[in-house]
């Protein structure tokens, strides 16, 4: 259906009938906005930011799924199983032997 409308060229231009999954459609030009354009000078701060935000989700995603490949979880389950045993460090979560 958006492809229809990008064909209407003139004010008052009617797209031919279109099926669609909930009934019939028809679209027409009623005006027509000028674009809205910048110069870089004046955008290119706030592309940047953008660029640096996209670029810190993708390697924070990237890090994650490696992390989650790679890394080995220990878990004690005594300290939770309620008998109230106590771990060497009390801590539920301890580093595999040889890391500091």
């Amino acid at each position: 259906m958006l492809e229809e409308a990008f064909l209407l060229r003139e004010i008052g231009d009617v797209s031919p009938v279109l099926q669609l999954e909930t009934g019939v459609c028809v679209i027409k030009l009623l005006q027509r906005r000028g674009g809205n354009t910048r110069p870089l000078s004046e955008v290119s701060a706030q592309l940047a930011h953008q660029l640096r935000i996209s670029k810190r989700s993708e390697v924070e995603a990237t890090f994650r799924l490696r992390a989650r490949r790679e890394s080995t979880i220990l878990v004690h389950e005594k300290a939770f199983d309620g008998s109230g045993g106590v771990l060497e460090g009390g801590g539920a979560f301890s580093r595999p032997p040889g890391l500091p």
